[in-house]
């Protein structure tokens, strides 16, 4: 099975600067992120809730798939690169 880095490969990486957010809790955004590099935090009013470290997480395939708004802040920590 590929998995989604693999998957993913040609599509240029985005990079996040630290405290920056890629998800804004009551946006929509219409995009799923997978995390190539980094670390991601989930914030639930204003609140640290998880932190992501394995590359190939996704992050937005909810809002994305339901067409809902975010339900949380990911912001980055540290530098990290998104794709």
């Amino acid at each position: 099975m590929i998995d989604i880095l693999e998957m993913t490969s040609a599509v240029p990486g985005i990079a996040v600067a630290d405290g920056e957010a890629i998800i804004s809790e009551g946006t929509r955004t219409h995009a799923l992120f997978v995390l190539v590099d980094g670390t991601l935090e989930v914030r639930r009013r204003g609140r640290a809730i998880a932190l992501m470290s394995a590359p190939g997480t996704i992050v937005g395939e909810l809002g994305l798939l339901l067409d809902i708004v975010a339900t949380a802040d990911v912001v980055a920590v540290g530098d990290t690169v998104v794709r």
